[in-house]
């Protein structure tokens, strides 16, 4: 069972890594795409960087457990 992250006193989520994890991949997937020239084809990309955090956190939410 995940429990509380302690730093300093403060509490954080158990969620807070999973999401620190998918919006990183999500930078990374947004820098391929750029650098691709692959995003272009995106009509709004700030709503595709957001879509992509999400995918990324419910990839890695099953794997929560493990971090």
């Amino acid at each position: 069972m995940p429990h509380e992250l302690a730093l300093w006193g403060v509490y954080f989520s158990p969620f807070l890594p999973i999401v620190m994890l998918g919006v990183l991949g999500a930078l990374a997937t947004a820098f391929v795409l750029n650098a691709t020239g692959l995003s272009r084809w995106f009509a709004n990309p700030p709503w595709v960087f957001m879509a992509l955090i999400v995918i990324y956190v419910c990839i890695l939410l099953p794997y929560g457990m493990l971090l």
